[in-house]
């Protein structure tokens, strides 16, 4: 049997094994997770269901003002929080078919119709955006630093908090400059899509 359907919290066993192996060989490896992700906000939980295991998943977390976590600050959006799909069953359309499902609910049910991703370079993720008809809207780098950043800088944290790796965001122009003083220990080029509908 197979078929879409909406996530129950007996699936978070089989779902974290699934998000482990379509993460582990893909550009988001240091994402992974021990429990489902909860939000917030209003979200669409779907996962696709082939011989009783997880082989796909989607969450889509919703706006409740605009711009609350999205790019666009004048409509409601929904934010591709999680997708991924089983290695072996990659190139079946999973995620085409779980990316419609979650449009036609948004539109439907919580009258949404624009939605948004930010991605990392990765030439079949960007070339099945485009498919999708995923517009470009932003470019910027996330950027990973380790301790040393801090004592470079003297910055001290509240309560004691000693981290062992920093990750942040900088924009297009000031990373040049960014990484002549301070090179991070890694560096995500990150692209913002959207797709309205």
């Amino acid at each position: 049997m197979t078929k879409i359907r909406q996530y129950h919290p007996s699936d978070e066993e089989s779902w974290v094994k699934c998000h482990l192996f379509s993460y582990y060989d893909s550009t988001y490896f240091d994402e992974l997770v021990k429990v489902k992700p909860r939000y917030e906000t209003p979200s669409i939980e779907l996962v696709k269901i082939q011989n009783d295991e997880i082989v796909g998943f989607l969450d889509v977390e919703l706006e409740i003002e605009p711009g609350q976590f999205c790019f666009d600050e004048n409509n409601r959006s929904g934010m591709i929080s999680v997708l991924g799909v089983l290695p072996q069953h990659r190139r079946e359309g999973i995620a085409t078919k779980l990316v419609e499902r979650a449009l036609n609910v948004m539109s439907n049910d919580h009258d949404v119709h624009r939605l948004e991703i930010w991605v990392r370079e990765d030439p079949s993720m960007l070339s099945w955006l485009k498919k999708l008809e995923f517009q470009e809207l932003y470019r910027f780098y996330q950027v990973v630093f380790t301790s040393d950043f801090f004592e470079k800088y003297n910055i001290e944290l509240p309560f004691g908090i000693n981290p062992v790796l920093l990750t942040g965001n900088v924009e297009s122009e000031g990373f040049s400059e960014m990484i002549k003083s301070h090179p991070p220990e890694r560096t995500f080029p990150i692209i913002i899509y959207e797709k309205r509908f």
